[in-house]
């Protein structure tokens, strides 16, 4: 008899697949960088914007090169927020006087069974 315990995984498929626990944060006024961790791997985040005087900057790993750096133009009067479906355990965000929030999706896999995001398109 198998007394195998299901878990959710990095490469399980249905902890994408279920909706995700919600996790919300931001900022009012951020001028440099602000590191945000996730308690779990997250499912798909979104950012939202809410100025109109300068950019905001997401990226993946503290190391990111500006080519690494996912701009969001916050000049224009279009406050739409952006969402992107990835896994990870935590992003920066970055700018000057800018206020946003970061909402989350997460899954049940636990923050400490993902790995860093390094290498092409995040560090170099």
């Amino acid at each position: 008899m198998s007394f195998y315990q299901y878990r959710p995984g990095l490469n399980n498929a249905a902890s994408y697949m279920a909706s995700g626990t919600p996790f919300v944060t931001g900022s009012d006024a951020l001028t440099g960088s602000m590191k945000i961790e996730f308690p779990r791997v997250t499912k798909s985040i979104t950012i939202h914007e809410l100025t109109n005087n300068s950019a905001i900057y997401f990226y993946f790993n503290e190391n990111a090169t500006e080519l690494n750096k996912f701009v969001i133009d916050t000049t224009s009067h279009d406050h739409q927020p952006f969402t992107f479906d990835v896994k990870c355990k935590e992003i920066y965000v970055s700018g000057s006087g800018i206020a946003f929030r970061v909402m989350a999706e997460l899954t049940g896999i636990n923050s400490e069974e993902m790995f860093t995001l390094t290498g092409s398109g995040v560090t170099e």
